[in-house]
C-alpha cells in the first residue's frame, strides 16, 4: 500500500484508516500523514460511533512524528466529535506532544467532557512526564468515573500519590473511606 500512491489517494476518501494504519508508516511522508489524518477526522466527525480496529501503540508512535506536533495539536483544538478528540489525543500521547499539555489538562479536569476523552487526556499528561500537569490532575483521584481514576494510577503513583493519599485513593476505588 505504501508503494502505490494512486491507491492510497483512492482509499483515503472511503477508508482513511486503512491508508494510515495498513502498510509501512515509514513509507509515508509527513504531508501524506497529515492529509490522511484530516481525511480520517472528517470521516470520524460524520460517524460518531466507535471505529476499529485501532492502531497499535507502536504504529501510532511511528506516525506521530515530532514534525507533525503543531498541526496535530491544531486539529485537536478544532475537532468536532469525541471520537476525533480521543483519536487525536492518542496521537499526542504517542508523540509525547508537549504542545497538547494545556489542552489535555483542561480536558481531563472538565467533567462535562466524555469519560473516554478525559481518560485519554490523562494519559497524554502522563506520557509527556509533566510534573506540573500531574499536580493539576491530583484532584481527579476522587472523580466519579472509574476509567479516569484508573488512568491516574500510573500517572500519579510515582511522585504525587504517596502515603495516606495513596491509601485513600485505593480505598475510594473500593468504596471505603478513611
Amino acid at each position: 500500500l505504501s508503494e502505490v500512491p494512486e491507491l492510497r489517494q483512492l482509499l483515503a476518501r472511503s477508508h482513511p484508516e486503512v491508508v494510515l494504519f495498513a502498510g509501512d508508516p515509514d513509507g509515508l511522508r509527513d504531508e501524506e500523514i497529515l492529509n490522511y489524518l484530516k481525511c480520517l477526522l472528517t470521516w470520524l466527525d460524520c460517524h460518531e460511533e466507535e471505529w476499529g480496529p485501532h492502531p497499535s501503540a507502536s504504529r501510532l508512535r511511528k506516525l506521530a512524528r515530532a514534525g507533525l506536533e503543531a498541526q496535530v495539536v491544531d486539529m485537536l483544538r478544532v475537532a468536532k466529535s469525541d471520537t476525533a478528540r480521543s483519536h487525536l489525543l492518542q496521537w499526542c500521547q504517542a508523540g509525547q506532544y508537549r504542545a497538547a499539555l494545556s489542552y489535555a489538562c483542561e480536558t481531563a479536569l472538565d467533567v462535562t467532557r466524555s469519560a473516554r476523552v478525559r481518560a485519554v487526556a490523562v494519559r497524554v499528561v502522563c506520557a509527556c512526564d509533566d510534573s506540573a500537569g500531574r499536580v493539576q490532575l491530583r484532584s481527579l483521584w476522587k472523580d466519579n468515573d472509574e476509567d479516569v481514576r484508573c488512568e491516574l494510577v500510573p500517572c500519579l503513583i510515582a511522585d504525587v500519590l504517596v502515603g495516606r493519599e495513596l491509601v485513600a485513593f485505593v480505598a475510594a476505588g473500593k468504596g471505603l473511606s478513611f
